[in-house]
């Protein structure tokens, strides 16, 4: 599950990463293909423009060389058929003027030196301008050598405001008259200036003047900030001299320019804007159906992916937190549920920390085979979850311990604790298991998870003791607890040899107090470590001469140790010193050979020896189970009692073939093979 999750995100990311690198790829083709378009129209409409300004300054030089026209400037009388002929002559020329011009224009009329107006190009009405305004035309094109244009009048032509563009006539140096050019604002800006045959693009005229483009008028097509409203665009001084610069219009793309034009003298600019009618491309607006197709799949393959990896996520804690055999929580659980138990408890609502440890399950596990142990183990917890479960959590801290957290209200808490214990028991025609048990009630008698942890445990053990009944497996079960504490891996080691030497002893025939004494000697064979530095213990190379010499008086001080506990121990501290003497007289302390060493310690010796193999140290990788048993037959008769190591090896070798689950009841199997996951412990000749 959690491999398709994993799979599916980088799926998923990978598919949204080509979508969008697609999406960036058309946004920049649709980019250049909107500045193709608008650099095309503002060059054909500059065009026209350049154009339209070439036709006017023509028909305007041409107008004045025309004779006619020179006539009626000259100041002389003409006779009157005469003053028509001219005067229709330069009506002509006016109206070519007005047809030629690139900006539609309301009237074209040629005034005197005084500001007399003789002619004007044929309109739908008679174009009769006021005296006075004709004499500011006049004096305002004076005033320029090259002509100029006059500010906004009310034309009578069209009735609208308009400018004139002022072109004067002069003769050396003499003005003789002026042409105007009238120009409505409202139609310089219309349809027949604007070229419309580009696709998709609108066209804008307006002015251009001190680095601002001011577009107005009905016609206006472009604006800053927004289509169809006046505006004006202020793009800095020269900026536009010459090219043009792209710009935004309400999320379009455009592209301004700016012309300067030269009409009769008159000097002006003419602003030119294009605008693409799609929206500017982005990738909001990029995505096509296909597009869209890939990141909608990208998408909900995400989404999946990520819910796939919560569940999975919860999956890995949950298993994380259960024991696989029971379906019990485990020690992880308890060791994060605890904390907050301790912080929520108060003396009015106290919660309860219960601890407890199999008692014959070590003897049943052996006598019928890791199966049926594990089937006990399960039927055990799950009898143990149905009378807590109401007002608690269940846990299996490992092996044979199990633990109950109560929170919830309770009556009785004394009988419910008694009822836990009593699930925890179980009993047959060959086997009884019961159940040791410590009991903690937070916060009166602890208040922190540590403590209570310490405290539960330690009730437990004091019952497990004393229930063995008789000071010596009391002192015994402290012994080792502290063997335990200072080194947890000899501590189990001990465990497994005291188990191992128990099946040894009762097959060979031992009656029950000799066995009983052998399993507390196996149970404490290596207290005397107790004395020994750590750094030698866990030192990962080979020990040095003095570091061996150190080492081999551990025997000497486990006796010393066992001897100080009193005289209930007094037959175990032999054994323990005797532990490894070898067979051939080679051994440690006192360099016993054969039958002097007493039986309990050649047992002792060969079920040590056995175990550490098959586990890894720090300074030694482990052995498998059959090169083990190679090793212990190769030693025999020199580190070993050879009739010991083959009735050893012969129950090795019949608890190790594999067990049928599905007999009916277990089958007596006299001796465990290392538990199923844990390191193998060390060859018969490593360190002791």
């Amino acid at each position: 599950m959690r491999q398709l999750a994993l799979a599916g995100l980088v799926v998923s990311l990978l598919l949204g990463g080509i979508a969008s690198f697609e999406a960036g790829e058309n946004v920049h083709a649709r980019q250049a293909m909107q500045d193709r378009a608008l650099q095309g129209a503002v060059s054909g409409e500059l065009a026209l423009i350049s154009g339209g300004e070439r036709q006017t300054t023509t028909a305007l030089s041409l107008m004045l060389v025309n004779p006619a026209v020179r006539q009626l400037l000259s100041g002389r009388t003409l006779a009157a058929g005469a003053r028509r002929a001219d005067l229709a002559n330069a009506a002509l020329s006016l109206a070519t003027i007005e047809r030629s011009s690139f900006v539609p224009l309301s009237a074209a009329c040629l005034d005197g030196e005084r500001g007399a107006q003789l002619v004007c190009a044929p309109t739908a009405h008679p174009a009769v301008f006021p005296a006075t305004l004709d004499r500011q035309f006049v004096a305002l094109a004076n005033s320029s050598p090259v002509g100029a244009a006059s500010g906004p009048f009310l034309s009578p032509v069209s009735g609208q405001p308009s400018v004139a563009l002022l072109a004067p006539f002069r003769l050396h140096g003499r003005a003789l008259g002026i042409v105007h050019l009238d120009i409505s604002i409202a139609a310089a800006r219309g349809s027949s200036l604007i070229v419309e045959d580009t696709p998709d693009v609108s066209i804008q005229l307006g002015s251009y003047d001190g680095g601002r483009m001011s577009f107005l008028g009905p016609s206006s097509m472009l604006s800053v900030s927004g289509r169809g409203s006046p505006s004006t665009l202020r793009v800095g001084g020269d900026m536009l001299a010459g090219h043009a610069l792209p710009a935004s219009s309400g999320g379009h793309r455009a592209l301004v320019a700016a012309l300067p034009l030269t009409i009769g003298g008159t000097h002006m600019h003419i602003a030119v804007a294009a605008t693409y009618s799609q929206p500017n491309p982005n990738l909001l607006n990029a995505w096509g159906p296909g597009l869209l197709t890939v990141l909608a799949v990208a998408l909900v393959m995400l989404l999946s992916s990520i819910a796939g990896l919560a569940v999975s996520s919860r999956r890995v804690a949950r298993e994380l937190s259960t024991d696989p055999l029971t379906g019990l929580r485990n020690r992880r659980a308890l060791l994060e549920e605890l904390p907050r138990v301790c912080q929520r408890a108060s003396e009015q609502q106290p919660a309860y920390l219960w601890f407890f440890d199999l008692n014959g399950f070590k003897s049943y596990n052996d006598s019928f085979g890791h199966v049926a142990g594990d089937t006990l183990l399960s039927r055990l917890g799950a009898r143990l979850h149905e009378t807590v479960a109401p007002y608690g959590c269940v846990y299996r801290l490992g092996g044979d311990e199990f633990c109950a957290l109560v929170t919830g209200g309770v009556e009785d808490p004394h009988a419910l604790f008694l009822a836990a214990r009593e699930a925890l028991c179980e009993g047959g025609g060959a086997f009884t298991v019961s159940a040791a048990a410590g009991a903690v009630e937070i916060p009166r008698e602890a208040g922190e998870p540590t403590q209570a942890l310490r405290l539960a445990d330690q009730h437990m053990y004091r019952e497990k003791a004393t229930s063995r009944g008789g000071a010596a497996e009391l002192i015994t079960a402290v012994l080792h607890m502290a063997l335990a504490q200072r080194h947890p891996d000899l501590g189990e080691h001990c465990d497994d040899v005291a188990g191992d030497v128990e099946l040894l002893a009762r097959t060979i025939g031992l009656d029950e107090d000799t066995v009983g004494l052998i399993i507390k000697a196996g149970d404490l064979h290596d207290v005397g470590k107790l004395g020994i530095p750590d750094e030698i213990i866990t030192k990962p190379g080979a020990l040095s001469e003095e570091e061996w010499e150190f080492m081999r008086q551990h025997t000497v001080m486990g006796e010393k140790i066992i001897a100080a506990a009193g005289p209930s121990l007094d037959r175990i501290g032999p054994l323990v010193r005797a532990s490894h003497e070898r067979w051939d007289g080679n051994g440690y302390p006192d360099g016993l050979a054969g039958e002097e060493i007493p039986l309990g310690a050649r047992i002792i010796t060969i079920c040590d020896s056995f175990r550490a193999m098959l586990d890894e140290r720090v300074y030694k990788p482990a052995m498998s189970l059959e090169d083990a048993l190679r090793e212990l037959r190769r030693c025999a008769g020199t580190q070993f009692d050879p009739r010991l190591v083959e009735v050893f090896c012969r129950l090795v070798s019949e608890r190790s073939r594999p067990q049928r689950a599905d007999d009916a009841r277990p089958t007596a199997v006299p001796l465990r093979a290392a538990p199923q996951g844990r390191a193998e412990r060390r060859p018969a000749m490593a360190r002791p």
